[in-house]
């Protein structure tokens, strides 16, 4: 290079490139990771006894929840504007509950009550959480 930047327009068009596919990867991502997660709880729900007519509408509700609570609230943040106690409360109940259904079976897979897990999946728990870290 000659030392000399490139003109403010032609950095800004490369940064929105970059910034649209960054979000076009992680929206794919996030539909791999909604599809593992839906499957891992519908089977979950089945197995506590509910229809397999609805037990599959379980992730994707809590899904559009979390998921919109996170898109709120990172539009409010860029206005300055705390979200409320009810958006923080939503927001870690969707995601705890996600991932504690995911890992059940891992965390107990004796088929013990909910108590402290005695017998721990390791690799289950590492497999069934990964998806929800994405």
């Amino acid at each position: 290079m000659n030392g000399r930047s490139a003109p403010p327009r032609v950095q800004i068009a490369a940064l929105n490139r970059l910034q649209s596919g960054l979000t076009t990867v992680l929206v794919l991502v996030a539909v791999v990771a909604l599809a593992f997660t839906a499957t891992n709880v519908t089977m979950f729900a089945i197995r506590h006894e509910v229809s397999p007519w609805i037990a599959w509408l379980l992730d994707p509700m809590v899904a559009v929840a979390l998921g919109a609570v996170l898109i709120v609230d990172g539009r409010l943040s860029e206005y300055g504007v705390t979200p409320s106690g009810w958006a923080s409360g939503l927001r870690w109940f969707a995601g705890l509950g996600t991932w504690v259904m995911n890992c059940w079976g891992s965390l107990w897979p004796e088929g013990s009550a909910f108590g402290v897990p005695r017998l721990v999946d390791p690799a289950g728990l590492v497999l069934h959480s990964i998806p929800l870290s994405s």
